[in-house]
């Protein structure tokens, strides 16, 4: 044993003033790259272990990995911080930053055949990123639940079996399959889908603000378009215009129009086979605009002998707004569910609206747990759903 500790020279250096959390030889550099909770990512060379002039400091807090890519030939490294950073080791300046995680990012991995860097978060949520384009790919939730400690310690990709390799108490195997290898309906997650028995057909739409129409006889899209709920966004002084969530959608009593709701509060009737806006709803006061939308549905003029049909719309402002189908090019509300005058009332959002037409009652769930029920004739509160104490 003496014999070969002879012909190794033993070097000590505090290089770091916090704890070291990685450390790797990269052959493509010839240096050996050091993370650490001090924040800081040094370059060292194998002889002497100087790091002068060579170090990485854009984390603000504690860095928890790093990763390097030989054929993209850039460093990227995670931490403390909610956000990964791509950097060019030789500049040791900053490429780009992925934001996406909602908790620390604890591990990264790369699959340099396909352009992906993978990433770990405290959470035990996977993300894969395309290093072209420098988004988000795909997102995996591990429900698994370990024990004792309930988390995942590191993460690699292995090429020989295509396999994602998560490490806990035990070696966990992912088989690796992107969302670009899965043929998907929506490029965004799908919020809401409809059956429309007059053309026989699916509607359904989606985060990205797309509505699509699909053929159930064959499962082809029969029309898709786009940016149905739009918001303006103001950005460095240029006016942009932000895609927004639809959050609901129903058909009129006809089947023949779709209405549809935005995160943003718009309500919009749209004839759906070619994407032609037909009309806006507003409510009257404008202090009652930009509340979420969460649920919508239609009442025909036929159940209740109106002129017209209505369209009820619950969300945010607490309150149920009453449309009437006239086929105006902006329709502001008429009547809203409660009167101010009432004491029953939703003290919380209202998640969900649905009617009843044999009894002529509107139904409405809020988010406290209070189901109401309402006499649409009156637009006053009827009575409340709740279980009998008992006895």
């Amino acid at each position: 044993m003496t014999k070969y500790r002879e012909n190794f020279k033993l070097i000590s250096k505090q290089l770091h003033k916090g704890w070291i959390t990685k450390i790797k030889y990269i052959e493509d550099l010839n240096y050996i790259l050091s993370s650490s909770f001090d924040g800081l990512l040094h370059f060292h060379e194998v002889e002497n272990l100087t790091y002068k002039d060579r170090s990485f400091s854009l984390h603000q807090k504690g860095v928890n990995s790093f990763v390097y890519s030989e054929r993209h030939r850039f460093v990227a490294s995670c931490g403390e911080e909610r956000h990964i950073i791509m950097w060019d080791p030789f500049t040791r300046r900053a490429i780009t930053y992925l934001n996406g995680h909602n908790t620390s990012v604890h591990d990264l991995t790369i699959n340099d055949d396909r352009h992906h860097l993978i990433s770990l978060g405290t959470d035990k949520v996977v993300k894969i990123w395309d290093i072209r384009t420098y988004k988000c790919i795909q997102t995996i939730f591990d429900k698994v639940c370990y024990r004792p400690e309930d988390r995942l310690s590191c993460i690699l990709f292995d090429k020989f079996s295509n396999n994602i390799l998560l490490g806990s108490r035990k070696i966990n195997s992912w088989f690796f399959k992107t969302q670009e290898e899965i043929k998907t309906s929506h490029e965004f997650p799908v919020s809401n889908a409809l059956y429309n028995d007059e053309f026989e057909s699916v509607v359904s739409c989606d985060d990205g603000s797309f509505i699509s129409v699909w053929d159930i006889e064959n499962g082809k899209l029969m029309s898709k378009f786009g940016n149905a709920h739009v918001k303006a966004k103001s950005k460095y002084g240029n006016s942009e215009r932000k895609a927004v969530k639809i959050t609901s959608v129903c058909f009129d009593e006809s089947e023949r129009r779709l209405v549809s709701s935005g995160a943003d509060g718009s309500i919009k009737v749209w004839n759906f086979s070619n994407g032609q806006e037909i009309s806006m709803c507003l409510p009257s006061k404008p202090e009652a605009r930009n509340y979420e939308v969460t649920d919508l549905c239609f009442v025909s003029n036929e159940n209740n002998k109106q002129e017209f049909g209505n369209i009820l719309a619950v969300g945010w402002n607490k309150h149920v707004f009453i449309y009437p189908d006239n086929k105006e090019e902006e329709i502001f509300e008429s009547n809203i569910m409660p009167q101010s005058d009432q004491g029953i009332k939703h003290l919380d959002d209202i998640m969900t609206v649905v009617y009843s037409s044999k009894d002529n009652l509107v139904f409405t769930g809020s988010h406290e747990g209070r189901l109401i029920a309402w006499n649409f004739e009156t637009k006053r509160a009827k009575f409340e759903l709740h279980l009998e104490d008992e006895t």
